[in-house]
């Protein structure tokens, strides 16, 4: 009869895996496995575009920010009165009468600006010319994704 720590000297990696009961189909980390691709060649480099942030200081992203949150409280209280927002440090959250929620963070460590909402999630950052832009290609801006998440 030989210890177990003998047996998993001398065993293959196969047998001792059926040795403790855990043969069959399953595999280990020592069993080297092929790399499965699920999304094809390069695809999250398709779906976001390559950005250039090194143009911008970290207050200059505040400041813009700023400008962002006092835009957006100043076109809630001219244009959808029925809104309430709330402003709490790098996040404005909107309560439209219905009880849906927009969310709209600023993310300083990574120099964005998220909007959450009903319609979905999504990430924008600024350009040189101070534009919040979508990461995805082709999708639409801040404005109108913020447009429609507040009368949807």
């Amino acid at each position: 009869m030989s210890s177990p720590v003998i047996s998993l000297i001398c065993c293959p990696i196969r047998e001792r895996y059926e040795s403790f009961g855990l043969g069959g189909r399953y595999r280990g980390p020592l069993i080297p496995q092929p790399v499965k691709r699920r999304h094809g060649k390069n695809k999250m480099r398709e779906r976001f575009s390559i950005i250039d942030k090194s143009t911008m200081t970290k207050r200059d992203f505040i400041e813009l920010s700023e400008k962002t949150f006092n835009d957006i409280e100043q076109l809630v209280d001219d244009q959808y009165p029925d809104v309430d927002f709330d402003r709490e440090g790098n996040v404005l959250t909107l309560t439209l009468e219905d009880g849906k929620v927009v969310v709209i963070n600023r993310q300083e460590a990574m120099e964005e600006m998220w909007l959450a909402s009903p319609l979905g999630g999504m990430h924008f950052y600024y350009d040189a010319a101070g534009v919040l832009v979508n990461y995805r290609k082709g999708e639409k801006p801040f404005a109108e994704c913020l447009k429609e998440a507040l009368e949807s």
